[in-house]
């Protein structure tokens, strides 16, 4: 299935905030925790994402980017992710986009 919305990324942080609207509509006040689901990469879509963003993850190990690709979510057991904190999951195995650049989704944290 295809999927789209806000990949935010960090220290046992790997969130996909899905959204269904054009990504200028999904803008979000959410703080860094909230919603969203634990997302995993399969080989190839990893390989993908390596490819269209080399590098995403060298920044302050902390990141936002809108993200569209193919994969599927599963909602039972629930209970994914970092501490089980999450009651769903995405298993992306196509990255098709990957943006990190404006409109930004999230306000930064507060210093």
């Amino acid at each position: 299935m295809s999927l789209k919305g806000v990949y935010r990324f960090g220290f046992e942080l790997s969130v996909l905030h899905l959204c269904d609207k054009p990504r200028k509509e999904c803008v979000s006040t959410l703080p860094l925790e909230a919603g969203g689901c634990w997302i995993e990469f399969t080989n190839v879509a990893n390989a993908g994402l390596k490819q269209l963003a080399p590098n995403i993850y060298k920044a302050d190990n902390y990141g936002e980017a809108w993200m569209e690709g193919t994969g599927r979510i599963a909602r039972e057991p629930g209970n994914f992710g970092h501490l089980n904190g999450y009651s769903c999951q995405v298993q992306l195995t196509h990255v098709r986009v990957i943006d990190g650049g404006p409109p930004y989704m999230f306000r930064p944290p507060e210093p």
